[in-house]
């Protein structure tokens, strides 16, 4: 259960913000979409502070990522979009909520927005794997694209609240602020590596880890 007193104000900002990221994303997902049909911001609000504060659902890991797919490819029909998901099994569970899909979508969108018009095709392989950490069982992410990258410097500021990741981006800071907000009342995290160790400009490896739902 996420801690709404702790700290009331921030987490209110968090919420209001989560609403306004599915407002501001060129292509919403058609559970946003259907969210947005007959209800006013207020409402929609509340149906978002409903989602952020309750982890309590054991979600089909794959089904949502599956459908995070599916937007893509129907999203970016003028891109030539190369997915490509390899995973050693075909059942995960994690402890979260609808809110982890738009963690999902929000990478995969920053991977195409992100990358360079020049390239033959934008390509996103994707790694889904277990790994324990301190006796804990974790579901790994490897989001891993042929984009313009992230600076050295810039790799942690990208998750700050209000910075935007390059120049030229429009409401993607907020974006991936949130991201982190998210994963973090999962109890996961989120960092971002290069795909090739020493070349930032070759491409980003974007890495989630989620406490495995037993």
């Amino acid at each position: 259960m996420y801690n709404v007193g702790g700290n009331l104000a921030e987490n209110i900002n968090d919420l209001v913000s989560v609403v306004n990221m599915d407002l501001e994303f060129e292509y919403i997902n058609e559970t946003t979409h259907k969210n947005l049909i007959g209800y006013s911001n207020v409402e929609l609000l509340g149906k978002k502070v409903s989602d952020f504060i309750h982890t309590d659902d054991r979600e089909n890991f794959l089904s949502l990522f599956n459908n995070s797919i599916d937007f893509m490819q129907r999203s970016y029909q003028n891109r030539n979009l190369n997915i490509e998901l390899n995973t050693t099994n075909d059942s995960f569970h994690v402890q979260a909520n609808q809110l982890l899909r738009e963690v999902f979508d929000n990478i995969l969108i920053n991977s195409v927005k992100y990358n360079s018009y020049s390239n033959p095709s934008v390509d996103i392989f994707i790694t889904i794997s277990r790994e324990i950490i301190d006796e804990i069982k974790f579901i790994k992410m490897q989001f891993i694209d042929n984009g313009i990258g992230v600076p050295d410097d810039r790799k942690n500021l990208i998750f700050q609240r209000g910075n935007r990741e390059l120049k030229g981006s429009k409401g993607m800071g907020i974006g991936l602020s949130l991201v982190k907000r998210i994963l973090k009342n999962y109890k996961g995290k989120i960092w971002v590596e290069n795909r090739i160790e020493d070349d930032y400009s070759k491409g980003s490896n974007f890495n989630l880890l989620i406490p495995e739902a037993i």
